[in-house]
């Protein structure tokens, strides 16, 4: 089952060859990980995308105004990316 999975220690070596791909986002009260998990996760992974969201909670989706501060982070992660992207394609040509 998915508690049973989501149990398991992190697979650090298959999380860190994501790189800068990976994104976590933590909150207080969330179910399926603590902020000392993911103190660790920006520990282990220091490639990797994290942001700790005070606003939010484990059922953000749920609440309008916990969704619309993940989305904002998730659209500036995504445009971040579009535009790291782009400057690395022109400087190709």
């Amino acid at each position: 089952t998915e508690f049973r999975d989501l149990d398991r220690p992190p697979v650090w070596p298959l999380l860190r060859a994501l790189g800068r791909r990976l994104h976590v986002l933590g909150c207080p009260e969330d179910v399926w990980m603590s902020a000392a998990q993911f103190a660790e996760v920006g520990t282990q992974l220091p490639d990797a995308s994290v942001g700790w969201v005070p606003e939010a909670r484990h059922a953000y989706c749920a609440v309008r105004t916990q969704c619309a501060v993940v989305t904002d982070i998730v659209a500036d992660g995504i445009r971040a990316a579009m535009e790291e992207h782009e400057l690395e394609r022109s400087a190709a040509f």
